[in-house]
């Protein structure tokens, strides 16, 4: 019998599939402080933490965009 491993591409840990298993490819464009443009990239399988983390991160930068694009301010966050 074959056994198939899996191991999340964050965390670098074993799980185990019927926990969760998410297969993410997604590519956002982001501007930093000097203006200069920066792509980051999200590919790979996750466990279910890592799942959650990531797409919270996504979603953080999309209400960032959104604030942004409404009232034309960038606002700094420490």
């Amino acid at each position: 019998m074959i056994t198939q491993h899996y191991f999340c591409d964050t965390c670098l840990k074993e799980f185990n599939p019927k926990e969760g298993i998410s297969n993410i490819l997604a590519g956002l464009s982001k501007m930093n402080e000097k203006s200069e443009k920066q792509k980051l990239t999200f590919e790979g399988n996750y466990c279910s933490q890592c799942t959650e983390l990531i797409l919270q991160f996504i979603l953080t930068l999309k209400n960032e965009f959104k604030n942004t694009s409404a009232t034309g301010v960038v606002e700094q966050t420490e």
